[in-house]
């Protein structure tokens, strides 16, 4: 992997704190909230892609090999994508943790598909409650894990196509582990793949965009 991105900015480093702070509370968007305060953590964003770590008509990466910093754990804290959003009216269910592991892949050589995981944890409403009953809360919730290829592009952009996955019981619960259905492995230009644009990235947070401006804030975690 190549270098990571230049030190954020005294900007930068106020930013991060203040959007860290307007993010408590919103699990991750997918709580009601009145439209101004969407609004105010939109133009956050807006602000600390500004101030990326990069110079004026730079990108997180122009070509390979990639930063360092794209590597590990990503928690995801905010999403304005529909497809994020829409975790919040599945009847009956909590959604819990999402994620995005892009683990180091030694082996991979520049121009190689990167691999991803991308993880999203499930259980039902009320499900908390159990946890204080032997064994019986330990059975309740799902991890969902979908594995997928990306195909790096110039300019920090991902184009990711999703290859199957599995599902796995929360808290470790003796159950076994059940395999989702393959999908098709199209081409980057196909139209299962999803592009991704990383509009900020350094050792802490990394903001991706769709095509269409959705934005997806991530805070880096340990695995």
């Amino acid at each position: 992997a190549g270098p990571p991105p230049a030190a954020a900015t005294a900007d930068g480093t106020a930013l991060k704190s203040r959007l860290l702070r307007l993010c408590i509370g919103t699990n991750r968007g997918l709580t009601a909230m009145a439209p101004s305060q969407r609004a105010e953590i939109a133009a956050c964003v807006e602000d600390l892609e500004a101030a990326a770590p990069w110079a004026p008509g730079d990108a997180a990466w122009l070509d390979e090999p990639l930063p360092e910093a794209l590597f590990g754990c990503w928690r995801l804290l905010w999403a304005s994508s529909p497809d994020v959003l829409s975790l919040s009216v599945i009847p009956l269910v909590d959604c819990g943790e999402i994620r995005q592991d892009v683990p180091p892949q030694p082996q991979r050589r520049p121009g190689q598909p990167l691999e991803l995981l991308n993880t999203v944890e499930l259980s039902p409403k009320g499900a908390a409650l159990l946890g204080a009953v032997p064994l019986l809360g330990a059975f309740f919730g799902a991890k969902v894990t979908i594995k997928a290829l990306a195909d790096v592009r110039t300019g920090g952009g991902l184009s990711i196509r999703f290859t199957g996955g599995y599902i796995d019981a929360l808290n470790n619960a003796p159950l076994p582990r059940l395999p989702l259905p393959d999908m098709p492995s199209q081409s980057s230009s196909g139209s299962s793949s999803t592009n991704l644009l990383t509009t900020y990235l350094d050792d802490e947070i990394r903001i991706a965009r769709s095509p269409l401006g959705d934005a997806f804030v991530l805070l880096k975690v340990a695995a």
